[in-house]
């Protein structure tokens, strides 16, 4: 029986994570993944689980055995509603453990960054990988992954590093077990239960029912309010200042043309994949 070819991935119980499990073990891969807290509804022949924390390099020695490819898929996304210290040890010292492992052991690593590592443009301009890296001024979440970014690039060229960086947008699709805050969102909207939307940001979703549309600029004016209404009442959708400033913020030209050409990257109708997360979550 041929030996299967494994890939680990740190972050395999988040949105992405299992999704690229699925993929994976679709395309008869070995794979050994990373979760930290609850247990992903995946179980599989080839699969291997590994509880444990991406900053502990014990734990990430165990999942780099015998593997070849390392996908670190691991973060805490944050819009300002967690705690500044955690997200940062997490997205940027955990990165920091996984390139000094891959290093050691010659192991290629596929980071899986954010768009939101890299200043937004103006107006139509167009968005792509030229765009200059964000700093501490900027918020935290995009600050962190543009230093795991600048990280891994210095390791390329000091230590010799075998790393691929990828920045997706935003993800949405099945499946989405948590689920993830677009997801949430998403399906939400689609049941008629978020009472209004707002101007701006990621155009995902076209709702067929009549529904308030709230200005993006009062909706940040009234964002001190907004907070102190969701203390109260925990409100289940990403609703903080700093995810109402992105979602202003937001490009509005993004080139894919070099993943496409690279990667054989191909653009998917968004409607198409919002109807595939409505049929999964209805399953």
């Amino acid at each position: 029986m041929t030996k299967l070819q494994q890939i680990s991935i740190a972050g395999g119980s988040g949105h992405l994570g299992t999704c690229l499990i699925k993929l994976l073990l679709d395309q008869n891969f070995s794979v050994k993944a990373l979760y930290k807290n609850h247990l992903p509804r995946i179980n599989h022949p080839n699969l291997t689980w590994i509880k444990g924390d991406v900053t502990n390099k014990e734990c990430i020695e165990q999942l780099m055995e015998n593997t070849s490819i390392l996908v670190h898929s691991a973060g805490i996304i944050s819009i300002g509603e967690k705690k500044r210290d955690v997200v940062y040890n997490t997205n940027v010292h955990g990165t920091e453990v996984i390139i000094k492992a891959c290093s050691n052991k010659n192991i290629r690593l596929i980071y899986i960054s954010s768009s939101n590592a890299v200043k937004e443009t103006k107006n139509n301009d167009v968005f792509d990988e030229n765009r200059p890296y964000k700093t501490k001024r900027d918020f935290l979440y995009g600050y962190t992954k543009s230093l795991s970014e600048q990280n891994i690039l210095k390791a390329v060229n000091i230590k010799n590093l075998d790393a691929i960086i990828l920045r997706p947008t935003s993800i949405i699709g099945p499946p989405d077990f948590m689920p993830s805050y677009f997801g949430q969102t998403i399906l939400d909207m689609h049941n008629g239960q978020i009472p209004a939307l707002t101007t701006g940001g990621y155009n995902l979703v076209n709702p067929k029912r009549k529904t308030i549309i709230i200005p993006l600029d009062l909706l940040i004016f009234l964002s001190p309010l907004i907070y102190v209404f969701n203390k109260v009442y925990k409100m289940r959708w990403p609703f903080t200042r700093e995810s109402l400033i992105i979602l202003k913020k937001a490009p509005k030209n993004v080139d894919s043309s070099k993943a496409m050409k690279t990667l054989n990257h191909k653009i998917r109708p968004t409607q198409n994949t919002v109807e595939d997360l409505i049929t999964w979550f209805k399953a």
